[in-house]
């Protein structure tokens, strides 16, 4: 409140006499000193949230201490992305304001809400909204189920074998082999992606995606060479379940990438004379074309192919041979249009040679992948091996291409009794050493009882796959019938053994029998995987395969090269 007082005026003093001061007339301003009040806003706490969000659910918050006889709140609401979804209820007794919401409405994985309260406006509140924001993880849908176009035609045939009736079927079960959606046929789905809701009893973020494949194999032509082992037909039949997490990736069913094709060609100086050309080139015989001129022979490869993701794919790559001389060029790895001159002194005799002492059922394998930037593949017919003075030997040519380095993979098996356990050990300078740090079985513990099946490790390493295999397979040499159950995990596996599905519709009685069967035979293996390359890992990674009924172990040597190549990749 402000006061005025008064000078130069004559005032009473005494009744009837009066008193004057002699200054000039000034008006002198009286301040009050008491200050303003201000006033501060509540902070807002919100209680604990289940490590998930699923359907209906309830979330409460509270405010902090604070003046509620003179702040008042007009509103409070719950926001997800700039609009409301619920607003909040106060409960009279605890002050706790609580909001409703169906998750539903929000999109599956973590996102962020926001509680914002307005207080009424009043002198001395410099604000009037107060504000949470928070994270929640939504998980109301399994991830999306996704087979890729052309994914479910995988019937082929050609001049060395062919297969026939291919299908494959997806469905999903909780964590004790109870079957918790229907049956979907890829054919039926391909190109699109299936939600499927989480049924309100199901507890968890952990469930199984079973698959169901059949498919015949028929081999004709010349059948004594490995693999086939002189089967003519396969009867395959197998169930796939593979543990999997609501809150991870989508489950995509599809063909690689599509390849970049780009034309190549090779031009042979006419000074070397006698000299023939062999490689691996995918897109064939009819995609080439040769033509010369005064100086130089021309080879085109009009399909030359490179992957525009993943490392293990095959990549394209040609050698000149003269003499004991070579020239190899890696096709995949040159720019579209490219030509590659080869000259009498691009021609070499040096190699790149790995020695193997192979002793107490040791088997190695020798592999060459192509580096240029983010592009990697492997190179097939790069190498050359043999058996000198009881070494086994590699001669690694040079590729020409300049601008690509090379990597070395030494595949190393050692065979035991029932199994096998492999290592991998790759580097771009030689020589390699310490290529047989090998895991055991000992790493390892399994469960096969009538009613468990088990396989766990205390072996702390990234990528691990395990997998139970559980199988009755019949027939004679020429006409094999193959029926598995496989459990995949990233993490210990321990499964009751009795699987509640019903595939009666599937007419696959193969399987049905299988899983009605109380005896299989039982096999395990451990493997570490890069999903995210669609590769096995490189450097220092491992597998090891066992079963519950010992096999002698043994070491097959085999001069087919090629085959083993493509083994690689398994």
């Amino acid at each position: 409140m402000n006061l005025k007082r008064l000078t130069g005026l004559c005032l009473p003093v005494f009744v009837g006499i009066f008193a004057c001061t002699e200054s000039k007339d000034v008006v002198e301003e009286i301040i009050d000193e008491t200050p303003d009040l201000e006033y501060e806003l509540p902070t807002i706490a919100v209680d604990s949230i289940d490590s998930y969000v699923r359907g209906d659910y309830s979330i409460s918050v509270a405010f902090s201490d604070y003046q509620s006889d003179i702040l008042t709140l007009e509103n409070i609401v719950l926001n997800h992305e700039g609009k409301q979804i619920s607003e909040g209820v106060i409960n009279d007794e605890t002050s706790k304001i609580t909001f409703e919401i169906d998750s539903k409405t929000i999109k599956d994985g973590i996102t962020n809400l926001e509680v914002k309260a307005t207080f009424e406006a009043l002198e001395g509140l410099s604000e009037t909204e107060a504000s949470l924001n928070f994270d929640i993880e939504v998980d109301n849908y399994f991830p999306a189920l996704y087979v890729g176009n052309g994914y479910s035609d995988r019937n082929y045939d050609n001049n060395y074998s062919r297969r026939t009736e291919y299908s494959l079927d997806f469905f999903i079960t909780d964590q004790n082999n109870n079957q918790i959606s229907e049956i979907y046929n890829s054919a039926e789905i391909e190109g699109d992606s299936v939600m499927i809701e989480i049924p309100e009893d199901f507890e968890g973020q952990t469930y199984n995606i079973v698959r169901v494949e059949h498919y015949i194999d028929e081999i004709y032509g010349d059948t004594s060479e490995e693999p086939y082992n002189n089967n003519n037909k396969r009867n395959n039949n197998s169930i796939t379940i593979e543990t999997k997490h609501t809150n991870g990736e989508s489950n995509e069913f599809k063909f690689r990438d599509p390849l970049v094709e780009k034309s190549i060609t090779l031009a042979i100086s006419k000074d070397i004379e006698d000299y023939y050309v062999s490689g691996y080139y995918q897109s064939g015989a009819d995609t080439r074309s040769e033509s010369s001129d005064d100086n130089y022979n021309y080879i085109t490869y009009e399909k030359v192919k490179v992957p525009i993701s993943y490392r293990n794919m095959f990549m394209d790559n040609v050698t000149v041979f003269s003499g004991e001389k070579y020239a190899t060029v890696l096709l995949s790895f040159m720019e579209d249009g490219d030509t590659m001159k080869i000259e009498q002194n691009s021609l070499t005799d040096e190699y790149v040679e790995f020695r193997f002492n192979e002793i107490d059922q040791e088997y190695f394998h020798m592999y060459t992948f192509g580096i240029k930037g983010d592009q990697e593949g492997f190179l097939s017919s790069m190498e050359t091996f043999g058996y000198e003075d009881d070494e086994k030997f590699y001669k690694v040519r040079k590729p020409l291409n300049s601008d690509t380095e090379i990597e070395y993979l030494i595949i190393a098996t050692k065979y035991f009794d029932g199994g096998n356990t492999t290592v991998r050990t790759s580097g771009r300078e030689t020589p390699i050493n310490n290529y047989r740090q090998y895991i055991t079985k000992d790493n390892f513990t399994t469960v096969n009882t009538s009613d468990k099946i088990g396989l766990k490790s205390d072996l702390v390493l990234d990528n691990q796959t395990r997998r139970i295999t559980l199988s009755n397979n019949t027939g004679d040499n020429k006409d094999e019938v193959i029926s598995e159950i496989r459990l995949y995990s990233q993490q210990d596996i321990e499964m009751g053994r009795s699987f509640n599905f019903d595939i009666s519709s599937l007419n696959n009685s193969i399987l049905n029998e299988l899983l009605s069967s109380s005896s299989h035979d039982v096999s395990y293996s451990v493997s570490q995987y890069d999903a995210a390359s669609n590769s096995h890992l490189i450097d220092g990674s491992f597998s090891i395969n066992w079963s519950d009924v010992p096999t002698p172990a043994r070491v097959q040597r085999t001069t087919e090269h090629y085959i083993n190549h493509q083994r690689v990749l398994q």
